[in-house]
């Protein structure tokens, strides 16, 4: 017999790639870098998503190109979280903004081995970081719609 309807939380990472170079951000209170990202709105679409969260953090306009890691995670009550993370390039300018806001409050291109020296918020961001310079990346056509 089916049970409730799951609740389902979905959230949205971009690995921002830009030659040897990846876009970091500093959230408010909170020194340590990170990917940007953050929730799904209802009703959005993860890849509109994934571009409004970066615009949102580091004032870039982005274009996904793959796909690094899928997660679904049951959480309590019942209730599930899923997160993509995506491989994105940047779509024009590549500067970061410089005023902090809500946002953000930094948001920075760093190689590889800098990035190994800095305070992250999660070890995960280095996990990631492999995926995108060393793969496998899924294709795009991996994610679909059942319409």
């Amino acid at each position: 017999m089916p049970g409730r309807a799951i609740s389902t939380w979905t959230f949205v990472l971009g690995l921002v790639k830009w030659g040897r170079h990846v876009l970091l951000v500093q959230t408010p209170g909170d020194a340590r870098w990170s990917l940007p990202g953050g929730r799904v709105a209802e009703g959005e679409a993860l890849q509109g998503a994934l571009a409004r969260l970066v615009r949102e953090a580091t004032g870039l306009e982005v274009e996904p190109e793959g796909l690094l890691k899928v997660e679904y995670t049951p959480i309590a009550a019942g209730d599930a979280r899923a997160r993509f993370v995506f491989l994105a390039r940047p779509a024009g300018e590549t500067a970061p903004k410089a005023e902090p806001d809500q946002h953000s409050v930094s948001a920075r291109w760093f190689t590889r081995g800098e990035v190994a020296t800095l305070p992250l918020r999660s070890p995960e961001v280095q996990r990631l970081l492999a995926l995108a310079f060393d793969g496998p990346v899924a294709p795009l056509a991996t994610l679909g719609s059942e319409l």
